[in-house]
């Protein structure tokens, strides 16, 4: 099988799931399907891990993140299909509790990465912002703290400066402050739990160097998010969207609801002029005149 024959039958594969998904019961998912679903899984992730690339954008065509994705639809199948046979929910949690449980980045443990393929660029982009005191950066939807923990280690490490994070913290939140603990810089970050549509109204005005918008991808929200953070940052601050080009993803096309880049092109039209462009690709970053 080459590149191009794997990655059509991830989108195949993709099309069924998606149907299972929005379908949770027991006249749309049998057993029968459960276990060919399962058999596909571990036969198309043989072929990942043999080497063979396959283009399922930044994250998901990382061979661990892929397998991490694929535990957690497993999960869903266990939570919400409890009418499956108990050898068929056998079959499933056996995929489940294969090894590895984390992926691991160094002394970080996650289960999914969504942050490495940006680093490349956030080091040019946030290059000026290295070691400077009285550093305030925002990150709006930290889930394990993957990114947190990048910009304590590389960006935020004066001891005057710190990171203000926003998120639900509900099934992620011990392996945020695991991690976060593995950092040395605990103290200084500052945890407030809750929705972004919640949170941001509270927070001083022209106050933050850095925004980083990761928390919902529905367009609405993504444009609420981009509104509200605008008026909490410098001049010549930078803002961060992450997720802009999902929508060239196939599996963007199968969940039609995720489509940051609508809202995004949106801000970027009204806000025309008021800011420098200076990156677009999978996320886009820009600074505040």
């Amino acid at each position: 099988m080459n590149s191009e024959d794997l990655t059509i039958a991830f989108k195949e594969h993709a099309i069924n799931q998606k149907r299972h998904q929005d379908n949770f019961c027991a006249d749309v998912i049998s057993d029968e399907e459960v276990t060919q679903w399962l058999n596909t899984t571990s036969e198309l992730l043989d072929w990942v891990y043999k080497g063979i690339p396959v283009d399922l954008g930044p994250d998901r065509s990382q061979p661990d993140n892929l397998r991490m994705k694929y535990k957690i639809d497993a999960r869903n199948l266990l939570r919400h299909a409890p009418w499956l046979r108990e050898s068929t929910r056998a079959k499933l949690q056996a995929f489940v509790d294969e090894p590895p449980l984390f992926i691991h980045r160094g002394k970080y443990k996650l289960t999914y990465d969504s942050f490495s393929a940006r680093i490349l660029q956030w080091k040019l982009n946030l290059a000026p912002f290295v070691g400077q005191p009285e550093l305030h950066f925002l990150e709006v939807g930290s889930y394990e703290g993957n990114s947190a923990c990048w910009m304590l280690d590389n960006v935020l490490t004066h001891q005057s400066s710190d990171l203000t994070c926003i998120d639900p913290y509900k099934e992620s939140k011990d392996l945020f402050e695991y991690n976060i603990a593995q950092t040395s810089a605990s103290d200084r970050v500052i945890r407030l739990p809750g929705y972004s549509y919640q949170v941001l109204p509270t927070l001083t005005p022209e106050y933050y160097h850095f925004i980083y918008l990761d928390a919902s991808h529905e367009q609405v929200s993504t444009l609420e998010d981009a509104v509200l953070a605008w008026r909490l940052l410098r001049r010549n601050g930078l803002l961060t969207f992450d997720d802009y080009r999902l929508k060239d993803s196939y599996l963007s096309q199968l969940f039609r609801q995720e489509r940051p880049d609508i809202a995004i092109d949106a801000f970027l039209q009204v806000y025309d002029g008021h800011f420098e462009m200076l990156y677009q690709g999978y996320h886009v970053t820009i600074r505040k005149l």
